[in-house]
C-alpha cells in the first residue's frame, strides 16, 4: 500500500527509522531507495537517539555521510512510554529533547539542526518548495485530462443509447481498459 503512494514522483517520502536499530536493514529506507534511488524525494528521520547503546551515536548518519539523502536527516527524541503514562507535558518533552541535544557530545555542534521543532520547520519548507516545483507539471496533467474528458463529452452528446455500434464500441473500450489495468 505504501508503494502506491511513494512511487509517485510528486510525493515526498518521510523515512522514519529508530536510531537504536540497524539502519542498513531499515524497511523505511529500503522502500524509499526502491522508488527514489538517488534520494531526491526522501527525508530521513531518526528517532530514539536517546536510546542508543552507550558509546554509540548516529553522527555519521545525521551528517549525511552514511546512507546519504539529498534532503538529509533530522534526529528527534520522542516521549517514551513512561513519559506518556506519567502525562509529561509536550513542552516539557520538547525542553528535554533540546537539553539532550545540547548536552550530548556528538550532537552538540549540530543541535540547531536536530529536534522536533526543526523537523516541523524543515518539513514545512520542503513541502512548500516541493509543491512549487511540482505544481506546473500537475497543472499540465490536469489540463490534458480535462481536454480528453471534454472530447469524450462531445462524442457522447448525440449518442443513441440503443445503437448497437455504440454498445460494441463501449464493450471494446472497457475490455481494452481492463486489459491495460491487468
Amino acid at each position: 500500500m505504501i508503494l502506491t503512494y511513494i512511487s509517485r514522483e510528486t510525493c515526498l517520502i518521510l523515512a522514519v527509522t529508530p536510531a537504536n536499530s540497524d539502519l542498513a536493514t531499515s524497511d523505511a529506507l529500503k522502500l524509499a531507495r526502491e522508488v527514489d534511488p538517488e534520494g531526491r524525494r526522501t527525508i530521513g528521520v531518526l528517532t530514539k537517539l536517546d536510546l542508543m547503546d552507550e558509546g554509540t551515536d548516529a553522527r555519521d548518519i545525521l551528517e549525511n555521510r552514511l546512507f546519504p539523502l539529498r534532503r538529509g536527516y533530522v534526529g528527534v527524541v520522542n516521549r517514551g512510554q513512561k513519559d506518556i503514562v506519567g502525562r509529561k507535558d509536550i513542552r516539557a518533552a520538547l525542553d528535554a529533547e533540546r537539553k539532550f541535544f545540547l548536552a550530548h557530545p556528538s550532537y552538540r555542534h549540530m543541535s540547531e539542526k536536530l529536534g522536533t521543532p526543526f523537523l516541523q520547520k524543515t518539513l514545512n519548507n520542503q513541502l512548500t518548495n516541493h509543491i512549487k516545483d511540482t505544481l506546473p507539471s500537475l497543472k499540465d496533467s490536469l489540463q490534458k485530462k480535462f481536454y480528453a474528458l471534454e472530447a469524450d463529452v462531445k462524442e457522447y452528446r448525440f449518442m443513441q443509447p440503443n445503437d448497437p455500434a455504440r454498445k460494441s464500441k463501449a464493450l471494446m473500450s472497457l475490455t481494452q481498459q481492463f486489459t491495460e489495468n491487468v
